[in-house]
């Protein structure tokens, strides 16, 4: 059986799960719906050729990108196809967004960012923020405002693998996102569960029965004002980013000083960045950078 995904990060993230997990001969391949648009290509639909099922997040903001395009080059050629809803929730992390900085580009806590100026110490941010002070008041509309987009996204997009019901079921007993748009393997695992009963693609059990590796790079921690708002029972995490900082976890502590001096934050990511640089420098690269400079020759290509 031939599977091809096409959507967001969640796309390659369940393609992984699929080629260690997936039923003997079963193909899968993914495109990534921005790296498309970053080109300003469009969807190559020669890909279809030979498909048995393709599983898509639905687009439907973007005319050039419209996924019900795409549904009906399916139907037309004979191919199965179904929508997962795009996979993000942000019930745990109000005040969060997007932010793009010389040094970090990922999801960041812009309210927390804001409110630091307001303390005349670090400390006392630490100490508001750790008493669950700091962005109590944006907890309940979050929630609430996250789950009322969730739904909506799914009811748009006409999918036919839904999160919102499990989502809120959930979300208090186990974490089900690591960021608003990066899931927990929990919640991998009740989406894997939905296509199998779609599809009859099986799974192996120990993908179900065994602990994961997070999918995903980056983990935010969850505020101490969130976990007692809405009466988490899990721990709350840390906060990594490993395109920027590699495989540190930082905790809530140096999280909170990042915010309060963001100079933090750029120090310590230009010092990975540095490593990483030294790290890259093998013996074999020092030698060939010494001989491009001395003038030598760069041995022959083999036949």
């Amino acid at each position: 059986m031939r599977l091809l995904i096409y959507g967001g990060c969640h796309a390659e993230a369940m393609r992984r799960v699929l080629e260690a997990f997936g039923p003997p001969g079963l193909t899968v391949e993914h495109i990534l719906n921005f790296e498309l648009m970053a080109r300003g290509e469009p969807f190559p639909h020669e890909r279809l050729a030979g498909q048995d099922l393709v599983l898509y997040t639905p687009i439907l903001s973007k005319p050039a990108y419209d996924t019900r395009a795409l549904a009906e080059a399916c139907a037309g050629r004979g191919v199965r196809s179904l929508a997962f809803t795009w996979l993000q929730w942000n019930g745990y992390f109000p005040g969060f967004a997007v932010a793009s900085f010389p040094w970090y580009d990922g999801w960041w806590c812009r309210a927390l960012a804001e409110a630091a100026p307001r303390h005349a110490s670090f400390e006392s941010f630490l100490a508001a923020l750790e008493a669950g002070e700091a962005l109590a008041e944006l907890v309940e509309p979050a929630l609430q405002q996250a789950t009322k987009l969730l739904r909506q996204r799914e009811q748009a997009g006409a999918v036919d693998i839904a999160i919102s019901d499990i989502v809120a079921e959930r979300f208090r007993t186990e974490r089900l996102f690591l960021t608003p748009s990066h899931p927990t393997p929990a919640l991998y695992r009740f989406v894997f569960r939905r296509l199998e009963a779609l599809t009859g693609i099986r799974l192996r059990p120990d993908y179900y029965e065994r602990p994961q590796p997070p999918p995903h790079d980056t983990e935010m921690p969850i505020l101490p004002a969130v976990r007692r708002a809405l009466g988490l029972g899990f721990e709350d995490g840390a906060f990594t980013h490993r395109g920027t900082f590699g495989e540190r976890r930082f905790t809530l502590r140096e999280f909170a000083r990042m915010h309060y001096e963001p100079e933090t934050m750029r120090q310590l990511a230009e010092q990975h960045a540095r490593a990483a640089a030294r790290r890259a420098w093998t013996p074999a690269r020092l030698i060939g950078g010494l001989r491009r400079r001395l003038g030598f020759a760069a041995p022959e290509s083999p036949p």
